[in-house]
């Protein structure tokens, strides 16, 4: 079992990114249904489909909505299988990119402080989980 800490801090911003991640993933599988691949290439959809899983049995493990009262979120552990490690790296390097085009919007606007400094904390601890674990940044 290779069971990851989730820092409090990361647990909204990751919940963000893998629901993304998950649309981005369902639509893969209904392209997998619709080709009917299922049928002609069954390794591929079973592939897709567990694709899926992984994301969502992640989304369960954090929790599918962010609480009102944010001090009662908890961190949490997930087990990084290869599967999953790719599909979370994947979701949180889309957040990041989204997260800074955030942060660009809201320079413009004068009363934004408070949003600005939740897009930047969420930067700082995606970006430091990154470097933790994806490889490909070491």
């Amino acid at each position: 079992m290779n069971a990851v800490e989730i820092p409090v801090e990361l647990v909204t911003p990751m919940r963000a990114a893998l629901i993304t991640e998950l649309s981005v993933l369902a639509g893969n599988l209904e392209q997998a249904c619709s080709a009917y691949e299922k049928v002609k290439n069954p390794a591929r959809f079973a592939a897709v489909w567990r694709e899926l899983d992984a994301c969502r049995s992640m989304v369960d493990t954090l929790g599918w909505y962010e609480p009102d009262d944010l001090s009662i979120e908890e961190p949490q552990a997930i087990d990084l299988t290869p599967v999953r490690r790719r599909i979370l790296l994947k979701a949180l390097q889309t957040e990041l990119v989204v997260a800074h085009d955030q942060l660009a919007e809201l320079a413009d606007a004068d009363d934004a402080e408070d949003p600005r400094e939740r897009e930047r904390r969420n930067i700082r601890v995606v970006e430091q989980f990154l470097e933790l674990h994806d490889p490909s940044e070491q």
